[in-house]
């Protein structure tokens, strides 16, 4: 699902819209929601929004679930290479939550449906990766008919992008979330000019599982002018 929103837009509502698709327990969900900002939008009030959508999440899980969504992690980074599909290392019911940043760095997203390409061999999530893995020229041509091309997907707007990180098999009941593998295409990498991403991880766990990161470092996530630079290599 894609949403268009401003700053002043009541997080609840998008991630009421937002999570059977993110949070899909079946093949009907597309594993991932992209929101959208208008113009007038910096980088700041934009992280904190990104906190706040977090909080809405956990409420819904909460609820829904009788579990929590906490932060793993979040980190600023430059992020200018082109990436392979890929789950990134995490708990293995996971979401990821990208804050992109406007950027004169042309690039283009997909995702590609593993779990459910998994079910159609007769797999778990986790036997395919390790018998079909996309790193290979192999795994990614088996991956093609599953693949979803983020066409609305904007550099030159801030953005955030929820993708289902999760490595789980379909569970009867329907209580398991249902990951799928992303990919980065950069077409212009260059190190004079910045893509920076806010890249968030929130994990689902026990209603009475510890902090993964603390307060503090949530707040600073908010406030920090730091980015880390990575690799501008394809």
């Amino acid at each position: 699902m894609i949403l268009q929103a401003s700053l002043d837009t009541v997080p609840s509502k998008l991630a009421q819209d937002l999570y059977s698709d993110v949070f899909r327990h079946d093949y009907a969900g597309t594993g991932f929601g992209l929101i959208q900002f208008d113009t007038g939008v910096a980088s700041k009030p934009f992280r904190q929004f990104m906190i706040s959508m977090q909080l809405e999440f956990h409420q819904l899980v909460r609820s829904l679930r009788g579990l929590r969504l906490r932060f793993q992690s979040l980190i600023r980074f430059d992020q200018q290479t082109t990436t392979k599909f890929h789950l990134d290392g995490g708990p293995e019911e996971s979401i990821l939550m990208l804050g992109y940043e406007p950027t004169e760095i042309k690039s283009s997203v997909a995702l590609a449906d593993y779990s459910r390409a998994a079910s159609d061999l007769g797999l778990t999530p986790q036997q395919f990766m390790d018998q079909h893995n996309p790193m290979f020229v192999a795994g990614e041509k088996l991956l093609q008919p599953y693949v979803h091309r983020v066409n609305a997907f904007d550099e030159s707007r801030f953005q955030i992008l929820f993708i289902n990180n999760s490595r789980l098999p379909r569970e009867a009941g329907g209580l398991h979330s249902l990951g799928v593998l992303h990919q980065a295409t950069i077409l212009n990498p260059d190190p004079v000019k910045s893509r920076v991403i806010n890249s968030t991880m929130m994990a689902v766990v026990s209603s009475d599982a510890p902090d993964a990161v603390s307060a503090a470092e949530i707040s600073e996530f908010a406030i920090t002018d730091a980015v880390a630079r990575r690799n501008y290599a394809t």
